[in-house]
């Protein structure tokens, strides 16, 4: 998992053709659904709702990996697959690593966002 950035700047920047403005949009759009994205994944593990899991770590996984959220959306990969599988056995532990992850994206995308 270290072996992948915390925020792929590059690769995000080519999938908003290089405009920063639009990068910094998505970033507040990001933070504004931020929190309700990781309670639907911590009410799946928490809920052992296998089907919920799956489905809010799918959405997760999509939206982190759009804004260059490499770890994280490994993260969300991970416990889509135990959600689809079916087994939430480490689950608590991967949305616990989850979160920390965030937090690092988080300080990323706050580190961008200054420099620019």
């Amino acid at each position: 998992m270290n072996e992948l950035p915390v925020f792929d700047k590059e690769g995000t920047l080519d999938r908003v053709d290089s405009d920063i403005e639009l990068l910094h949009e998505l970033f507040d759009i990001y933070l504004e659904e931020r929190d309700g994205m990781l309670a639907q994944i911590q009410e799946g593990v928490e809920q052992e709702n296998a089907s919920k899991l799956e489905k809010s770590a799918h959405a997760a996984k999509s939206a982190l990996g759009n804004l260059g959220a490499m770890r994280c959306q490994a993260l969300c990969f991970e416990l889509e697959k135990l959600g689809r599988a079916g087994s939430l056995e480490g689950a608590k532990e991967k949305y616990d690593e989850l979160v920390s992850e965030v937090a690092h994206f988080d300080k990323a995308i706050e580190a961008e966002r200054t420099s620019d």
